[in-house]
């Protein structure tokens, strides 16, 4: 067998089950992702698993600066908590701080570091 380069992996390809939009987050298996552009259902459209990006954060909870998030698929936010099962835990790390009132939190996407909590 051969090894093949494919590509650098920041951008993967990735079939929209339901429309999704510019910036969106997308939870792929365990990599929380950010959409590139639009990807209509059915369609296949680039994701970035790399990254520093401004992601919707569930307003209620501080978040520390270092503090690895949960992406929250019922709230479609982040939250620094675990979060319940089917939450992807641990696919990005906050960067700056959030206080509990912010609606957004600036985070690094970690690829390969994320996992679904287990019920």
């Amino acid at each position: 067998m051969t090894t093949k380069y494919v590509q650098r992996g920041e951008l993967l390809d990735f079939t929209a089950t339901a429309d999704i939009f510019s910036n969106d987050v997308v939870a792929f298996g365990v990599l929380l992702a950010v959409a590139v552009s639009d990807i209509p259902t059915g369609e296949v459209g680039a994701i970035s698993v790399e990254g520093v990006f401004d992601l919707p954060k569930k307003a209620g909870g501080a978040i520390s600066a270092g503090q690895p998030v949960t992406w929250s698929v019922a709230d479609k936010a982040l939250i620094g908590g675990t979060g319940v099962a089917g939450d992807l835990g641990g696919g990005a790390v906050a960067v700056l701080p959030a206080a509990a009132g912010d609606t957004t939190v600036r985070v690094r996407l970690c690829p390969g570091a994320g996992k679904l909590v287990a019920a």
